[in-house]
């Protein structure tokens, strides 16, 4: 099956990956690893690059919460990431409190680390979590300590003559 949905045009992968609810999520990951992962990879890209109607958001979100609870650190990044995205750009308080606290003081340590590389690696990622502390008024000590000292303004460094 996932083969299969791989290969369909975006508009037909969407009709497929709306229909896969937390409870398949949950079922597969006990039943395969493999395919999971394979699958979130999937649901994440559809999740970040999907323009949703509003509503529709906080739905997508709750199956990527539920999925983030039984995955491993590789597959919680990606989560994250797609989270993250879905809040920001449809401005749904619900997905950014859910992206919060998947980065929140209890986050295990292997995926804080992954998402620092993160973002080292892409800059956008700091701005969407600054976006969340901005909106739902996330204060910054809600966040895991690493992440919280990641979104510290850098002090400036340079020298006054």
């Amino acid at each position: 099956m996932i083969a299969h949905v791989e290969v369909l045009p975006p508009a037909d992968r969407s009709t497929i990956l709306r229909s896969i609810n937390a409870d398949v999520l949950v079922q597969l990951n006990s039943a395969d690893d493999v395919l999971f992962g394979r699958l979130m990879s999937l649901i994440c890209e559809w999740a970040a690059g999907t323009a949703f109607d509003w509503a529709y958001c906080d739905v997508v979100g709750d199956r990527l919460l539920e999925a983030y609870r039984v995955s491993p650190v590789r597959v919680r990044c990606q989560i994250v990431l797609a989270a993250l995205e879905l809040a920001v750009s449809h401005n749904r308080w619900h997905v950014m409190n859910q992206a919060g606290a998947m980065l929140g003081q209890a986050a295990d340590n292997g995926l804080v680390d992954r998402m620092l590389i993160e973002l080292d690696l892409d800059p956008s990622i700091k701005s969407k979590l600054l976006r969340i502390e901005e909106v739902v008024n996330w204060k910054r000590d809600r966040w895991h300590a690493k992440i919280a000292d990641c979104l510290k303004p850098e002090e400036d460094t340079s020298e006054i003559a």
